[in-house]
């Protein structure tokens, strides 16, 4: 019998601009692990002690990190994954990236199969790709990699994610990878506005 990782990436309790309430978030992401789970028992026959369970998430938010506040929403909430399972935590990562590293390195301690990475439907492209280019990911890493995405998007507004590929916007995306993070949350409006005023005057 095969063994599977499920790991749900958390989200700060801090949200972020044009967010969901991260509770909203938390139990979203929860609710598509939930079902995943309940899937590969269900629909493929699957042992519920080869399926490990982790949160991922570090940080510290009023002492906590982003995994613990997701853990301790779900425990207080009562929900069925924390009911059921359970629940490990993983806590050094501060984004999508390490958090990945991380998965990688729990998916080798435990011998899993199979990962499925859990997160929002506008998130879980980019956690996809960041598996997808990890250096473990090279075609021979052992490893199948089924990404699940949840019911919404984390940001209100419900908008998909933009998604181009350097074959085609490759001279504007490389220059938006290397100086986009840098840019603080609260110049971020003003500086899409200068960007799309920038690209504007290149129209024909």
């Amino acid at each position: 019998m095969s063994r599977h990782l499920i790991a749900v990436h958390g989200f700060s309790p801090d949200g972020m601009p044009e967010a969901r309430p991260s509770e909203k978030v938390w139990e979203d992401r929860a609710n598509a692990a939930w079902e995943r789970a309940n899937s590969l028992i269900e629909d493929y026959g699957q042992e519920r002690e080869d399926i490990i369970l982790y949160i991922s998430g570090g940080g510290d938010f009023d002492g906590y990190t982003e995994a613990e506040h997701v853990h301790r929403y779900l425990e207080q909430s009562g929900h069925p994954l924390a009911e059921e399972y359970d629940v490990n935590l993983t806590e050094e990562s501060t984004d999508t990236e390490t958090n990945v590293d991380e998965i990688y390195g729990i998916a080798r301690q435990e011998g899993v199969d199979t990962i499925h990475p859990v997160s929002s439907k506008d998130h879980i492209s980019r956690v996809h790709r960041d598996y997808l280019f990890h250096e473990e990911s090279d075609g021979f890493s052992g490893y199948d990699v089924m990404p699940k995405g949840s019911d919404m998007t984390y940001v209100e507004s419900g908008e998909p994610p933009f998604i181009g590929e350097k074959g085609e916007y490759g001279p504007i995306l490389r220059q938006l990878d290397s100086t986009i993070w840098s840019v603080p949350l609260d110049s971020r409006p003003e500086a899409g506005e200068e960007l799309g005023r920038l690209l504007r005057s290149f129209q024909d």
